[in-house]
């Protein structure tokens, strides 16, 4: 490259020297005066340390345990009658949630023979699609209508809720029977049984018995 003129000093500039390259440099010099010609070069270069840091775009964040909790059982029974509950629990994110805990209260109107009101269930871990179900029986034991609910919960405040109306009702059957009070004797009786269920639910297995008296037959 050509020199630069500084004064009396000149300055070559090379971008770069590769290993085993030689570079030559010819000057033609007219002497003015007499006498020792004295010459001085000086041969400098930069040196440093380079490092490489590989920088990467952001990673995608992680997904998250999303948690839903759905229940199921009747919505009418019986006073006295045992109730099937049952808690559905659902991982819909795409992490595992840990440490879930699902907590059922029954309402005043149940009870659970040996929890009392509150019933809790340690399942731990839940993955990604993942769901669990789990079952209890509680007992009617109070007429009305109660609302039994429940919620799960997992680490990091993960949190659902679930509830479920029940009407407790009291069996209510009505007997009516109905004969002639005066026939001629070998005359037919007539007698109607009307049974009625005043109550709000079905009630199963009802059994109607008569106890035929001693005087008389059935005709066929």
């Amino acid at each position: 490259p050509p020199a630069e003129h500084r004064d009396s000093l000149l300055v070559w500039r090379f971008d770069q020297l590769r290993p085993g390259e030689v570079r030559e440099i010819v000057l033609q010099l007219r002497p003015s005066t007499a006498g020792p010609l004295r010459q001085c070069v000086r041969l400098r270069y930069e040196h440093g340390v380079c490092v490489e840091t590989d920088v990467q775009a952001p990673a995608k964040p992680v997904g998250q345990a999303q948690l839903e909790l759905a229940k199921e059982g009747p919505t009418q029974v019986l006073s006295g009658a045992s109730v099937l509950v049952r808690l559905t629990v659902r991982n819909r994110g795409q992490a595992p949630a840990e440490d879930v805990v699902v907590v059922d209260e029954l309402p005043e109107g149940l009870e659970h023979a040996d929890a009392g009101q509150r019933l809790t269930f340690f399942l731990g871990q839940l993955a990604p699609g993942q769901q669990r179900i789990v079952e209890c029986r509680a007992l009617a034991r109070r007429p009305g209508q109660w609302t039994n609910r429940a919620h799960v919960q997992a680490r990091g405040g993960l949190l659902a809720f679930a509830s479920q109306t029940i009407t407790v009702s009291e069996p209510k059957l009505a007997l009516h029977l109905e004969a002639p009070a005066q026939v001629p004797v070998g005359n037919t009786v007539t007698v109607r049984l009307t049974i009625s269920n005043a109550s709000q639910v079905p009630l199963p297995q009802v059994r109607v018995s008569y106890h035929l008296p001693d005087a008389a037959s059935v005709v066929e």
